[in-house]
């Protein structure tokens, strides 16, 4: 939780737990950012989760997946909204397929029942923000 809002966040050590980097958030402009799954491949680390985008219908916008990596070097990929099917999403998990494929399936609930829905898509190729490397004691 920061600023009295839910979060994710991201803090690494190098040094075994001694000393942490800043935070950096994983999911700036998404409102409610909760279940998230992480997985790894190589020297990445994927992270999906579900949350509302904060710039549509006032907040109350149907739940959707988001999706972003961390390389090596705590840099971030850009965050990349998966979206939903038909409602809200809920759930979402992932797994890597080589080289630069993942998938993505989340469950949607409707009036009915529950459906689950999966998603193929291309990994990001490049990361454009830090994560910073300025120490904190723990």
């Amino acid at each position: 939780v920061r600023d009295g809002q839910p979060g994710l966040s991201l803090s690494y050590s190098d040094d075994g737990g001694k000393t942490f980097s800043r935070r950096t958030s994983l999911a700036d402009g998404v409102l409610d950012p909760n279940h998230p799954f992480l997985n790894s491949t190589g020297d990445r680390i994927g992270i999906v989760f579900q949350g509302r985008p904060a710039a549509k219908q006032q907040g109350w916008a149907p739940v959707s997946v988001y999706y972003r990596e961390v390389d090596a070097g705590a840099r971030l990929s850009p965050l990349q909204v998966v979206g939903q099917a038909s409602g809200s999403a809920s759930y979402p998990v992932f797994a890597f397929e080589a080289p630069e494929r993942l998938y993505l399936a989340w469950t949607e609930p409707n009036k009915e029942s529950k459906s689950i829905v999966m998603a193929r898509g291309r990994r990001p190729a490049t990361t454009v923000t830090s994560g910073g490397s300025n120490r904190a004691r723990h």
